[in-house]
């Protein structure tokens, strides 16, 4: 891939960085398998809610959005494409840590602007 098609290729998909850390630190093979675990298991769970970090306070404030996931309809994929966001799986204002289980019903996805510094 050409650097020039980057901005082409961030319309057709959604960039979202997932965290498993259940598999621990260095488990690199289980982090790599990860990313398919949380796809295919989300298919039996509703879409994980997304929220957006509050500048104000140390919490994410629920967006009433779905974050990313193999759950989320279809259409809300294709309107997320057109953003310019990109989705973290992180812990949820609830306080609850989804990256620490292989299901996906306790996640949480922040939506950060693509022009933040991404990790």
């Amino acid at each position: 891939m050409i650097r020039e098609d980057i901005p082409k290729l961030k319309t057709q998909v959604v960039y979202a960085e997932l965290d498993p850390a259940y598999c621990g630190f260095l488990n690199q093979v289980c982090k790599h398998d990860g990313a398919w675990h949380l796809y295919f298991l989300s298919y039996d769970s509703p879409p994980p809610p997304e929220c957006i970090p509050d500048d104000a306070s140390e919490f994410c404030q629920p967006s009433a959005e779905n974050g990313p996931m193999a759950s989320t309809s279809n259409s809300q994929i294709a309107e997320m494409m057109k953003l310019p966001y990109y989705w973290v799986q992180e812990v949820g204002p609830d306080g609850i840590d989804g990256r620490l289980t292989p299901q996906t019903d306790d996640d949480w996805f922040h939506r950060l602007h693509e022009n933040a510094e991404m990790e």
